[in-house]
């Protein structure tokens, strides 16, 4: 079998749909691309271990796509989509891994889905990326968002953009406001934008009538966001210092969560996976999740992501029940738990369920 990574290049092209069958092994962890570690005598991908493309992508004329893509909507329960736009130094084969293991984390139940656009995957190539951010790749976005939006049959479309990829997005959302859309996505997370601050304000009265809830994560921690400030001559709306607030983005601060990157860029997948979840599972306003604590000044929503000043474990249990059962049925089921371990004398899960059915009242009190 031909290498499936190398099928597309960094040449612009024509939009072309398809799918890519990508395999996520029993033993992962979350957040985590598990990829061949020659330190572990590991020089080729296996299922077994690794998140890999399981075989070449395969184009469809829009027909077909739009067929396929309808029906596995149909197919599910709860008929949301998931799309990933990614950032610098991003082939297709790491977009595709990364847009597999954040479906997998989050437990999309419909179709997870991404746009690439044709990065060198070259770190070294920040300028020549960046110069793709034009009216030929955005006008793409602005059609595969439309098409997605208009024929899926989805009733719940999530989009996320990381770092470069967020320039991208937030020209399509524009485009498609200016275009009429309206109320087209449940969520839009911004995820360590690579943008200008001025530039992303002005955008934000168009993207919020396409996209009325907006989440944007930035750290104070994220190298990448440090570099692109040298190259630009200007601090990004990633990075945390810039303190970015506007009254209709919820803004987190995200630096004192783990990335599972070394530049720290990839938080959004790793540390502030769990508060996404909430975000994206549950749409819940950041006073209803524990693990965020408010901060003063700059006139918009802004929050430091702190999970160790909050029962995390309870959090994520309260999520995961409001995410599977709905409110009542949540309540129910922590109230049952928790009753099943004072009868079995477990106090630590009494405790934790306890903890559960008080971050479900303050979740279901906002």
């Amino acid at each position: 079998m031909d290498d499936p990574a190398a099928f597309y290049g960094s040449d612009a092209g024509d939009l072309e749909l398809g799918t890519v069958s990508v395999s996520v092994p029993a033993t992962h962890k979350l957040g985590e691309i598990e990829e061949p570690n020659w330190y572990l005598m590991q020089f080729r991908p296996d299922p077994n271990r690794h998140i890999m493309l399981w075989d070449s992508p395969r184009p469809l004329v829009q027909t077909a796509f739009i067929s396929a893509l309808s029906a596995q909507i149909a197919r599910s329960k709860r008929k949301e989509i998931f799309v990933f736009v990614h950032g610098f130094n991003t082939s297709f084969a790491d977009a595709a891994l990364r847009t597999a293991q954040m479906a997998y984390d989050l437990n999309i139940d419909g179709a997870p889905m991404m746009f690439s656009w044709p990065s060198r995957g070259d770190v070294l190539s920040y300028v020549a990326d960046r110069n793709l951010c034009g009216p030929d790749q955005i006008g793409k976005l602005t059609a595969f968002l439309t098409m997605v939006v208009r024929q899926s049959g989805a009733q719940k479309i999530d989009v996320l953009a990381h770092s470069m990829g967020n320039c991208f997005l937030t020209q399509a959302l524009n485009q498609m406001a200016q275009n009429g859309m309206q109320n087209a996505f449940s969520e839009v997370v911004f995820a360590a934008p690579d943008y200008d601050p001025d530039d992303f304000r002005a955008l934000i009265p168009a993207m919020r009538k396409v996209a009325p809830r907006m989440t944007l994560y930035a750290s104070s921690n994220d190298y990448a966001m440090m570099v692109s400030k040298e190259v630009n001559g200007r601090a990004r709306v990633g990075d945390a210092r810039v303190r970015f607030a506007d009254p209709s983005i919820d803004s987190i601060d995200a630096s004192d969560v783990l990335s599972p990157d070394e530049v720290g860029h990839s938080y959004f997948a790793g540390g502030a996976l769990g508060d996404l979840r909430a975000v994206l599972w549950d749409d819940l306003n950041p006073p209803s999740r524990c693990v965020l604590q408010r901060l003063g000044g700059g006139g918009g929503q802004r929050w430091l992501l702190a999970p160790a000043h909050c029962d995390e474990e309870a959090f994520e249990t309260a999520v995961l029940l409001l995410r599977q059962k709905g409110p009542a049925g949540a309540a129910t089921a922590a109230a049952q738990l928790h009753e099943a371990a004072l009868a079995e004398h477990d106090q630590l899960q009494a405790g934790l369920y306890r903890d559960v059915q008080t971050q479900l009242s303050r979740m279901t009190a906002h």
